[in-house]
């Protein structure tokens, strides 16, 4: 991609150059060629196990909390909702946040059957786009 449009990248790179003294800037991607575009070195993140993908899930969906006595099949359909992430941290995160006010197993419920899952929705992950369908709700 970069290759057709090298002049638009370089405009971009450059925008991030010539920030303040100090600032940092984190460019998140899953093309190597787009880190070696910008001219930063690259951190590979790894997948992560099943424990820590629900470890992530719980810390912002349930803001830390354990999940409420009277519930206890939450914290079962959070873990498996962590789990159709496949360890993508940005994908358990975003959606996470954004179940974090939906406390009803019936609510969660619905994410976990939704029929995105199965979608391939123009590379983007079918997970960032629930998280983004959920938010809609929320507004």
């Amino acid at each position: 991609m970069w290759n057709n449009n090298y002049r638009e990248w370089d405009d971009l790179r450059n925008l991030f150059v010539q920030g303040a003294t100090g600032s940092k800037i984190i460019v998140t991607t899953r093309k190597e060629s787009v880190s070696q575009m910008m001219g930063s070195g690259a951190i590979n993140v790894a997948i992560l196990s099943s424990t820590d993908s629900w470890a992530l899930f719980k810390r912002h969906s349930l803001e830390n909390r354990d999940p409420p006595k009277e519930y206890p099949e939450l914290e079962e359909v959070g873990k498996q909702i962590a789990d159709k992430c496949k360890g993508l941290p940005l994908a358990l995160k975003a959606l996470a946040g954004s179940l974090c006010y939906k406390s009803e197993v019936d609510e969660r419920t619905d994410v976990l059957r939704s029929e995105i899952w199965e979608q391939t929705l123009n590379d983007v992950l079918p997970t960032l786009m629930l998280s983004y369908n959920v938010l809609i709700e929320l507004y």
